[in-house]
């Protein structure tokens, strides 16, 4: 005879034995990796015991909110400069090459001189000063000179709002941020190799030359806005946890302070140093300095590894194969395809009236509110996923663009590299007017996806603000 509470009872597993105090859904959460379930536990507790948590620390609502704001952040990010780059390289015919060798001649010198200063006289720009006097000859009088000017100034003003999302999101401080402008100067470009992925928080030298600078430039735009918003958002959530209530978990950041005998200098260490490769610690950039924070226990060690999981720099090589690979597969079944792209925008049209029209309650004078609503608020997105970039945005348009700002989207976005940014900005680049057409088609059923997908979300959004909730 079954118990009432069969599915709580403790569950045996045939390879591990009795799992202590664990349900068989709790068991299944563990094994499916269900990376929310620490943090709504401890979130649980917290009520029981009669704590209510505050809104910066409420991490299940940030990990939500998260991918959202960071879509918006890329996309503001494509709007100011990526399109406009493009834009200027196509209408110059500059290739990619051709502005990294430009880049190259205004930056390169400066390199050089810094590190041979500070007596690295092996390593500099990956050129020597003969090299770079020969690409700065190159491009004096180039035909295309012009378009070279004004496509590098896209790119440096692109690297300096970089800097200052990195000050923004916590990860330097501004003591930095103004000590590499200064070091390096307003025509800095990062010089690294062709693996090399990440944010830049160090110019060291190189014995050869670097590869494309123009699309590292732009891969480490990118990088700053996923690590900035997952530092500002989600870990910035779990510190303001982590100091306003106990649980399994203490912050480990003490400072050491030695002096060093043959300078007499102070020297600062951490309590950290010796266990912040632990995969109970979690590091989290507050104002540019790092703080460590211990998760103690079996729930502790859960919400750990699942902080680590959110981790887009960790993701291994086999699992970005297989993620490009289902993207591509994906693709070329959805949104390269026409049998599937044209029935799904009824889909969602049809799924979004009747969404609507279902609040109505029976009523057809309310039928016929939700229904002139739901044009309107179709329209608004629309107008604003389809807006210029510099337009002055209407009232209706800047409640659409906070709706975005706040993460209330449906977003995914992937992490680009710099070999598959080069290659994407290569062929842009190369594309035909005919090919132009066909994109720019698929582009537009894709935006009238996004347009449905998020249009019951913003209604929600509008509704919330209308009513004063913030």
């Amino acid at each position: 005879m079954y118990s009432k509470n069969k599915y709580n009872r403790n569950w045996k597993s045939a390879i591990t034995g009795w799992v202590e105090e664990r349900t068989l859904y709790q068991n299944l959460v563990r094994r499916g990796y269900d990376y929310l379930s620490p943090f709504t536990n401890m979130a649980r507790t917290l009520k029981e015991n009669g704590n209510l948590l505050n809104e910066d620390q409420d991490v299940i609502a940030h990990i939500k909110v998260a991918p959202g704001k960071t879509k918006f952040a890329l996309m503001e990010n494509d709007r100011k400069f990526f399109r406009d780059l493009k834009r200027v390289m196509k209408h110059h015919k500059i290739s990619v090459d051709m502005l990294d060798e430009f880049l190259y001649s205004l930056h390169g010198r400066r390199r050089n001189e810094v590190l041979l200063r500070s007596k690295k006289k092996d390593d500099g720009s990956g050129l020597s000063n003969r090299e770079l006097e020969a690409l700065e000859r190159k491009y004096k009088n180039h035909s295309k000179r012009v378009g070279l000017e004004r496509a590098s100034s896209i790119i440096h003003s692109m690297l300096d709002a970089q800097l200052n999302n990195m000050v923004d999101y916590g990860l330097i401080d501004e003591k930095t941020r103004n000590i590499w402008k200064k070091k390096w100067g307003p025509e800095y470009i990062p010089l690294k190799d062709e693996d090399a992925r990440g944010i830049t928080v160090e110019a060291l030298g190189r014995s050869r030359k670097a590869w494309s600078p123009t699309s590292h430039a732009m891969a480490q735009s990118q990088w700053t806005i996923i690590k900035g918003v997952q530092n500002a958002e989600i870990n910035q959530s779990v510190l303001n946890l982590v100091r306003n209530f106990k649980g399994p978990w203490k912050d480990i950041t003490t400072e050491v302070v030695t002096i060093d005998p043959t300078t007499g200098q102070e020297i600062v260490t951490l309590e950290a140093t010796s266990r912040r490769n632990s995969e109970r610690v979690f590091k989290v950039m507050e104002k540019g300095k790092p703080v460590y924070i211990e998760f103690t226990g079996t729930e502790g060690l859960m919400a750990a590894r699942a902080l680590k999981r959110m981790d887009v720099e960790s993701a291994s090589k086999g699992i970005k194969f297989i993620g490009d690979f289902t993207r591509f597969y994906g693709g070329m079944l959805t949104s390269f395809n026409l049998a599937f792209t044209i029935p799904n925008l009824s889909r969602d049209i049809g799924m979004a009236m009747g969404n609507l029209m279902a609040e109505g309650h029976g009523t057809i004078a309310r039928r016929s509110f939700n229904m002139a609503e739901m044009v309107r608020n179709h329209q608004a997105v629309r107008r604003y996923l389809r807006s210029p970039e510099g337009v002055v945005l209407s009232p209706e348009l800047q409640i659409v663009e906070e709706f975005f700002q706040d993460g209330g989207s449906v977003e995914q976005f992937g992490v680009g590299n710099p070999l598959d940014i080069y290659t994407s900005l290569e062929k842009d680049l190369k594309r035909s007017k005919g090919t132009e057409y066909v994109v720019n088609f698929f582009k537009w059923i894709e935006t009238e996806n996004k347009v449905m997908e998020n249009m019951m979300r913003f209604s929600a959004y509008k509704h919330a603000r209308e009513l004063g909730m913030s």
